[in-house]
């Protein structure tokens, strides 16, 4: 009875320590989500303050802003473009005095806008971009606003040329550019369904368990975000408590049992003694027969038993292994004694396999070696398993190398190997996967003709190229059919000698890979213009391209008409066919959204 009671107080306290712990994984839940939400905000306001930046330290925004204004440019640049493009929601160009040059609201540009029409705080912010030093860099402004009623990421940088020798000077050094982007409805569900937030809304005050307060750039109380709270540690609670209970009561019956389960160990041992006897004939046997080299080693290296098949490995033709040392076997470069007690010690995922081994006529090999400790009894030594790879290794190296995808199946379509392509096509599952170790097909259709195919393959009484079978697979996402060619190899005696199916698969969306290096070599780029060039060939846009090396768009421009110059193009779309006819013999990946 006092064991019982002894269990029936263990499972109360893992009971309290799991409701503990459940409280905290809440807590610790609100806090992640709160801290996302924190830097989600803080990414919103510097991407619109990048924006301003883009856009006013640009030598054309002080032509067509300040020196000779062109409200055609404006709103092309400054107005419903940056509206359309990167969602922004009112902009508006100002001189030193405040006096508005132009403006755009939801895409328009009638409306005249003043910087109050961008809430409170706005004064500050063109404080803060304004008090930099009239020559260098624009620095941008940012903060978070109210405008009518609305929570807004607003931008704010100075107009300032760009310092290039033919910049023109501005004539209003404390004129601005002011962006506002909108976190609407919409932009917060958007939010919350990106970071796990469920019912994310802008509430003008209030709080909450879920609750991020916020403030605007004079410090002034802005309300804040709210959300329903996650209670992963609620929902651990509550589906583990029955599982504490019922484990708590299994133990007091276990207890109860436990003579009677004393009683049926005992009489398991003597049977498991005999079984044992058994298996170690067995053993013996397997020891004997099996293809890969098995020895057995004590302490300091030296052989203490081997297989057949160490004999036939090593070309001993008769010569005893045994006594010998396993230096004159593996070529290593420390004594087996130390080797050994490396790869024995490691865990298994970590242990080195591959090493250099020497047949007794003095051939070397590459060899798959597996060390295990043995500890038994008074024996104190190491089992070590040695298999000849060179021949697997250069066949897969090479498949690997290849942009297709290469499948060897059995007859009934169970994958035997493949290369690096082909894995990665069966992982995407995108017409063709691996179910159960075999392959199968999106469409049961084009599963019957690829099985016709295969068995088409498999009877022909040898490899010839009229056996080969083109079959197309549909996929599911509506892009082109995957492309595969069904041909037969011969007779693997590793497979058992029986003939296997080759499969060639291609992706006819996959793209090509583009290293800046090769630009640089090919076409003589700078590294810059290399870079941009590289991301043009990836399908961005020269506006996400300087969104994603974080240059001005001007100078993306720029970099973009040298590589013209340098490759003897005079648009985009004849440099991107001709950067990718050179990269033709690249490896492919998949292509964007697969």
């Amino acid at each position: 009875m006092i064991a019982v009671a002894l269990v029936l107080l263990a499972g109360g306290a893992v009971a309290g320590v799991l409701y503990l712990s459940a409280r905290e994984q809440d807590r610790l839940a609100l806090r992640h989500a709160q801290d996302t939400l924190t830097a989600v905000l803080t990414a919103q306001q510097r991407a619109v303050g990048k924006l301003a930046m883009d856009y006013s330290f640009w030598n054309d925004s002080i032509q067509n802003l300040l020196i000779a204004f062109d409200p055609a440019w404006a709103d092309e640049n400054i107005g419903s473009y940056l509206a359309k493009s990167h969602e922004i929601a009112r902009s508006l160009a100002i001189a030193g005095d405040n006096r508005p040059i132009f403006s755009m609201l939801a895409g328009e540009s009638e409306r005249q806008l003043t910087p109050g029409d961008f809430g409170q705080g706005i004064d500050t912010l063109l404080r803060n971009a304004r008090q930099q030093a009239p020559k260098s860099q624009p620095v941008p402004a940012v903060g978070l606003t109210r405008i009518d009623g609305a929570l807004h990421a607003v931008g704010v940088s100075r107009l300032s040329p760009e310092h290039n020798t033919w910049a023109p000077r501005t004539p209003d050094p404390a004129a601005a550019l002011i962006l506002g982007r909108k976190f609407d409805t919409e932009v917060l569900r958007q939010i919350g369904a990106d970071y796990g937030l469920r019912d994310l809304g802008d509430v003008a005050s209030g709080g909450g368990s879920a609750f991020l307060p916020l403030t605007g750039p004079d410090g002034e109380s802005l309300g804040g975000l709210a959300w329903r709270a996650a209670q992963p540690g609620n929902e651990l609670w509550l589906a583990t408590w029955p599982v504490v209970a019922v484990t708590t009561l299994a133990m007091v019956g276990a207890l109860l049992l436990f003579q009677r389960v004393t009683r049926l160990v005992i009489a398991r041992i003597a049977a498991n003694a005999a079984e044992l006897a058994r298996s170690e004939a067995r053993l013996s046997a397997v020891f004997n027969q099996v293809g890969d080299a098995v020895l057995t080693t004590d302490a300091t290296g030296r052989i203490v038993t081997a297989n057949p098949a160490t004999a036939a490995l090593f070309a001993a033709n008769g010569t005893r292994l045994a006594g010998r040392v396993l230096d004159e076997l593996l070529l290593e470069e420390m004594p087996a004694e130390q080797w050994l007690a490396k790869r024995g010690a490691s865990e298994p995922a970590a242990r080195e396999r591959h090493c250099l081994a020497q047949r007794g006529n003095g051939r070397r090999f590459v060899a798959d070696v597996s060390v295990t400790r043995l500890v038994e009894g008074a024996f104190n030594g190491y089992v070590v398993v040695v298999r000849d790879i060179a021949e697997q290794r250069g066949a897969a190296a090479m498949l690997n190398t290849l942009a297709a995808g290469v499948l060897a199946v059995d007859a009934q379509r169970n994958l035997l190997r493949g290369n690096s392509v082909g894995d990665r096509l069966l992982a995407t599952a995108e017409g063709i996967s691996l179910k159960d170790g075999r392959i199968v097909c999106w469409r049961p259709q084009d599963e019957v003709e690829l099985g016709r195919a295969i068995d088409r393959a498999l009877a022909a009484s040898e490899p010839a190229e009229h056996n080969v079978a083109f079959v197309q697979i549909e996929r599911p996402d509506g892009k082109r059919p995957l492309a595969l060619l069904v041909g037969r190899l011969p007779a693997d005696p590793a497979s058992g000698g029986l003939p296997a199916a080759v499969l060639y698969v291609r992706d006819p969306d996959a793209s090509l890979s583009v290293p800046p290096e090769l630009l640089i070599h090919a076409f003589r780029l700078s590294p810059a213009e290399s870079r941009v060039v590289a991301e043009l060939v990836g399908g961005k846009s020269p506006q996400e391209v300087a969104v994603e090396l974080e240059l001005s768009l001007n100078t993306v421009r720029n970099h973009l008409k040298q590589a013209f110059r340098k490759t003897g193009t005079s648009r985009q779309s004849e440099l991107v066919s001709l950067v990718l006819g050179t990269a033709t013999l690249l490896p492919a990946r998949p292509a964007l959204g697969t």
